[in-house]
């Protein structure tokens, strides 16, 4: 059995995303059989939990397979304003994948579809050869060029899309050890395609009808994913999209959302095994992202952590009259989304104020300091703390506090200095003028007497 190490995210109500996961908290230990693997609630867009075999987190290196498609869809879409242009098939999209055994919706060289079609093709059934085509139809150049223009423009918008640990060599999936993505790189581009007009419609479809095209009669495509499937074992409640994928090399992979009871979460599981040591196909994919919604949906509710009306810290005031202190409230209220068991009371506020005491005037709402949420040893989020009152200066205070001041300063010391040095001074002339004085007196009264 592997631990899983889980992580609870944080969700300050009053502001559009707070990314903080946690990593201390192990509410349960379930096995995992996949490579690597993600959970955020999508609500806060922060991550509750992160799994990877070799230690590297989601970060490390994994192979997309048909997940690639998902980029696919991205430059097509963003590229094409017309979803009802029709594009002809090329014969050398189709005959690339000869002798592959990949996925195909059964296109033929010379049948006509409208994009929007094989969009449908390409992430319902996940299909091959519409890959191929809509590379094709979408690349510049002549040929096979066409296509491997195409995936530079992958290439080019995942590095728009700061997917760094990405390198995309075809616009299918099929394995190349030069095509590589990290689960990071994939949250990314999920994000960014749900939303895009028409993706979540591919994603969310489970049957679609191509018409008749006269080279091929009316065709239904049925998702790959079959927790989407109501008619399967498999099928979960609240789940939609967003894609699957495989390959021997990449394993059983799978993308998708799911939302209960007004939360909604991000999965992404890679790596799976196919099949076991007796050649039975195994669907772990399946399992391990059953497991890590139920264990997010059962667990984890929002609490009010903090809240404006509740004073967290005081501090000193001096030069008031009115009042020596001054309560410090949060900014704002915090939420976090925390086990349905945790207590509140046990979350702490590690308070950092900006200096031990403050100067009146106060205005009510300043900001003095700052308070970290803590749970479970981890630091959930913060909050500025401001004050929760006006408070008035004292004019004799300040003045008093004024003069006291006043005498340390260098201006007042020279000054003090001068007015020492001239009053000294000022003593000794007087009394060398006192003892002149004394002299000529002294002098007079002897020449008095001899006469």
């Amino acid at each position: 059995m592997k631990k899983i190490a889980c992580a609870f995210a944080v969700f300050i109500l009053a502001l559009p995303c707070f990314h903080t996961p946690a990593k201390a908290f192990e509410p349960t230990s379930f096995e995992l059989h996949c490579e690597a693997a993600i959970l955020i609630n999508m609500d806060t867009e922060t991550v509750v939990f992160e799994y990877s075999k070799d230690g590297g987190g989601s970060s490390s290196r994994v192979y997309p397979a048909s997940i690639t498609k998902i980029m696919t869809a991205v430059v097509v879409l963003e590229k094409q304003s017309d979803l009802e242009e029709i594009v002809e098939v090329p014969d050398y999209c189709i005959e690339l994948l000869v002798g592959t055994n990949s996925s195909n919706a059964g296109l033929v060289g010379g049948e006509k579809m409208s994009v929007r079609d094989l969009l449908y093709c390409l992430m319902v059934s996940s299909a091959n050869d519409a890959a191929n085509v809509l590379a094709d139809h979408f690349g510049a150049g002549t040929g096979e060029a066409r296509i491997a223009d195409f995936i530079s423009q992958m290439n080019r918008r995942a590095g728009e899309l700061q997917m760094t640990g990405t390198h995309f060599a075809n616009a299918h999936g099929l394995h190349d050890e030069n095509h590589y993505t990290t689960i990071d790189d994939l949250v990314k581009l999920v994000n960014h395609a749900m939303e895009l007009p028409l993706f979540m419609e591919l994603c969310e479809t489970t049957r679609y009808e191509i018409p008749a095209t006269g080279m091929n009669e009316a065709r239904i495509l049925s998702t790959t994913n079959m927790m989407m499937d109501s008619s399967t074992s498999f099928y979960y409640k609240g789940i939609s999209g967003v894609k699957t994928g495989y390959t021997e090399e990449a394993g059983r992979c799978l993308i998708s959302t799911a939302r209960q009871n007004g939360f909604r979460y991000l999965c992404v599981v890679m790596g799976c095994p196919p099949e076991d040591e007796n050649g039975e196909i195994l669907y772990y994919q399946y399992e391990d992202t059953e497991n890590l919604y139920d264990w997010a949906f059962d667990t984890f509710e929002y609490k009010l952590i903090v809240q404006t009306s509740e004073p967290l810290q005081e501090i000193k005031v001096n030069l008031s009259s009115d009042a020596d202190h001054v309560q410090l409230y949060p900014e704002r209220s915090f939420s976090s989304l925390v086990p349905k068991e945790a207590d509140t009371s046990s979350v702490i506020t590690n308070i950092r104020l900006f200096s031990d005491e403050i100067d009146a005037p106060v205005v009510k709402g300043a900001v003095l300091g700052t308070a970290d949420i803590v749970y479970a040893g981890e630091v959930l989020g913060q909050v500025n703390l401001v004050a929760g009152q006006d408070v008035e200066r004292s004019i004799v205070l300040y003045i008093i506090r004024q003069l006291g001041e006043m005498t340390h300063t260098l201006w007042f010391k020279l000054a003090a200095g001068l007015i020492g040095g001239s009053l000294l001074l000022l003593i000794i002339l007087t009394v060398i003028q006192n003892r002149r004085q004394r002299m000529r007196y002294s002098r007079k009264r002897s020449a008095s007497r001899k006469t």
